[in-house]
């Protein structure tokens, strides 16, 4: 009898549990005046509102249509490993594909989210494998043409085919002031990308984010990075580091502390340390295509490799491989360029004597690099006469530089002529030493106090 009572009060209980579980709840501010927009963003007071986001597809925002949010208080998210069936929390954007139709269904968050340094911890994503439809995981599952910031996650889990634990799968937004913890990892066998901070980028700015997350690729094919799993389509990771763990299996996945494959896309001023030993990842990139890698550091003795990246093509890359006492000494950063008056502090006693972000440095929208504003060079590729450089980006000492495919500076100049709120340069293929260059592939970065762009074009004689 007694055994029976214990059964009885050990349903009750979980039965009690189950209906305990927060509902979804609109924003205070939901029925207020222009409510969502860039004056009046709703508020995500609490986890109630959070399910709301994720669970209401018409405040996600158009093509058209962008709505406003902002976080306005610490949420504790542990709950969401009891929500639906304990796949957890549903992630905000959907990008589920069909493995036997070989279609996707996508619906993406265009919204605005604005996490104001506030944390959400405790998440819980493990999206299943059902009916052959494979889900991405990440409290964003597909986010594009928005902008994600100032948003601190801290010990989640996730686990899915695509899986991060912010952005599973970004398109042309900008990620900002964001940090991630816990542990990420992908579905065993299926093709996917895994990354700290966002499993698939592409055409996405990356700017003063950080990770510690266990971040692990169970496929033997796929891409696993430190902050991101693919960076592709002329994506930039500036400023930005990790400390976290990373493992990936199988010969052919790439494994990089900052990206698993980068093609197309820069990697300026970042830096790895690691908990735990490498498995088989490259420091910075595991494979690097027609990419800008530059002015990056890895801790050789905390990773446990030698090597910047693991396979190369097309590519200018000039990262340095450090011991953990070098990777502490400020002067070999300054020697590279990097910003430690704005942007960068560095203490034995913050941040386990790394670099660590300046105290009291925000983001500004007009300290990141807007990627609607390409930089052209023309004609591309250039069969005779001069190479012309056009760039919306302006600002004080506006510089270029450009490389060969050996990553060896070939020109750097300042010589700006300004037309019609552009800034020109003519570079007449000669070189520092005023030497006639090459035919062949070359890669150039355009600078000002405030921003760079980087590219590359194609010499033909």
């Amino acid at each position: 009898m007694k055994k029976e009572q214990m059964l009885l009060l050990i349903l009750l209980v979980f039965s009690l549990s189950l209906f305990s579980l927060t509902e979804a709840s609109i924003p205070d501010n939901y029925s207020e005046e222009n409510a969502g927009s860039e004056e009046n963003p709703y508020k995500i007071s609490n986890l109630a509102n959070l399910r709301w986001l994720s669970e209401t597809q018409e405040v996600w925002g158009t093509e058209e249509q962008t709505f406003y949010f902002i976080q306005t208080a610490d949420i504790d998210a542990s709950e969401t490993q009891n929500w639906n069936n304990n796949e957890g929390f549903s992630p905000i954007g959907i990008n589920h594909y069909n493995i036997e139709t070989d279609e996707f269904l996508t619906i993406p968050f265009y919204g605005v989210y604005n996490g104001d340094d506030y944390h959400i911890e405790n998440l819980f994503i493990t999206p299943v494998l059902e009916s052959n439809i494979s889900k991405n995981g990440a409290l964003f599952g597909y986010a594009k043409n928005g902008d994600i910031r100032n948003l601190n996650l801290q010990n989640a889990y996730v686990k899915a085919q695509t899986s991060a634990i912010l952005i599973a799968q970004a398109i042309n937004i900008m990620v900002k002031n964001c940090f991630t913890s816990g542990i990420v990892t992908s579905n065993t066998g299926l093709a996917g990308n895994v990354g700290g901070l966002i499993g698939y980028a592409s055409s996405v700015q990356v700017d003063m984010c950080y990770s510690e997350a266990t971040v692990t690729m169970l496929s033997e094919t796929s891409s696993a990075g430190g902050l991101v799993g693919m960076l592709v389509n002329q994506s930039i990771i500036v400023n930005s580091y990790f400390m976290g763990s990373l493992f990936g299996y199988g010969y052919l996945a790439k494994l990089g502390g900052i990206a698993g494959g980068c093609y197309n896309s820069s990697i300026d001023k970042c830096y790895v340390t690691s908990s735990e030993i490498f498995s088989t990842a490259s420091g910075i990139v595991g494979f690097v295509m027609d990419s800008l890698i530059m002015s990056c550091f890895w801790d050789t003795e905390t990773t446990g490799t030698n090597n910047a990246y693991n396979d190369s093509l097309n590519s200018v890359i000039t990262a340095t491989g450090l011991s953990s006492a070098e990777m502490k000494n400020i002067q070999n950063y300054i020697n590279s360029g990097w910003d430690f008056e704005s942007i960068w502090s560095i203490s034995p006693d913050i941040n386990r004597g790394y670099p660590h972000f300046n105290s009291i440095t925000s983001i500004t929208d007009d300290m990141i690099v807007d990627l609607q504003k390409d930089s052209i060079v023309y004609p591309n590729p250039v069969n005779g006469g001069d190479v012309n450089f056009k760039t919306a980006l302006s600002g004080n000492d506006t510089e270029i530089s450009i490389y060969n495919i050996k990553g060896q500076l070939v020109k750097t100049s300042k010589a700006f002529q300004t037309k019609d709120n552009e800034s020109i340069f003519t570079w007449d293929k000669r070189n520092n030493q005023n030497q006639s260059v090459a035919s062949g592939v070359y890669f150039y970065k355009i600078k000002t106090d405030t921003q760079i762009k980087t590219g590359k074009f194609l010499i033909m004689k």
